[in-house]
C-alpha cells in the first residue's frame, strides 16, 4: 500500500480525484499525461482500495476516492483528540508539579527548622517527565495533523 503512494503522479490523481469523480480522459487532461499512463496509475491506486470505478452503464466510467481514499485527506478525528489529550494531561500534570517548588513551606519539624527546601531528583523528574511528554504529544500532534500533512 505505501509503494503506491511513492508515486507523485498517484498523489496528484488523488488530489484531482478529492475535488470531484472524473474520467479517465480527463485526468490525463489535467495532468497532461497519456491515458495509457494514467491508466495504469488509477489501476494500482484501484488495486490498494484508494479509489472505485464507477461503470453505470454509460459510455463514460468514473473514478472517485473510496472511504481509505478520502482519510489521507481528513485524518481519523478519534486519534487527534485522544493525542491532544494526553498531551494537555501530560501538561497539567507537569504544571501542577511546578506550582509545589513555589508553594510557601509547610511547617517543617524542628530538626529541619531553618533549612532550604532542595528538591531532589524525584522531584525533577516528577516535572520534567510530564512536560517533556506534552511537548512530544504535541510535536507529534501537529506533526500528522498540521500543516505538515502530505496530502494537503
Amino acid at each position: 500500500m505505501e509503494e503506491v503512494l511513492l508515486s507523485k503522479t498517484r498523489i496528484r490523481i488523488l488530489k484531482l480525484l478529492r475535488e470531484r469523480k472524473m474520467i479517465l480522459s480527463e485526468i490525463a487532461k489535467k495532468l497532461k499525461l497519456s491515458k495509457s499512463t494514467v491508466h495504469e496509475h488509477l489501476r494500482k491506486l484501484e488495486e490498494a482500495g484508494f479509489i472505485k470505478r464507477i461503470d453505470d452503464g454509460h459510455k463514460w466510467i468514473y473514478f472517485e476516492l473510496t472511504e481509505k481514499g478520502i482519510s489521507l485527506f481528513h485524518p481519523s478525528t478519534k486519534r487527534m483528540t485522544l493525542l491532544f489529550t494526553l498531551a494537555l494531561i501530560s501538561l497539567c500534570i507537569g504544571v501542577y508539579q511546578i506550582s509545589f517548588l513555589f508553594r510557601p513551606e509547610v511547617p517543617l519539624a524542628k530538626s529541619m527548622e531553618g533549612r532550604r527546601f532542595v528538591p531532589n531528583f524525584i522531584t525533577i523528574l516528577s516535572i520534567v517527565i510530564p512536560i517533556g511528554i506534552s511537548v512530544l504529544l504535541f510535536f507529534f500532534f501537529f506533526k500528522l495533523f498540521g500543516k505538515t500533512e502530505r496530502f494537503r
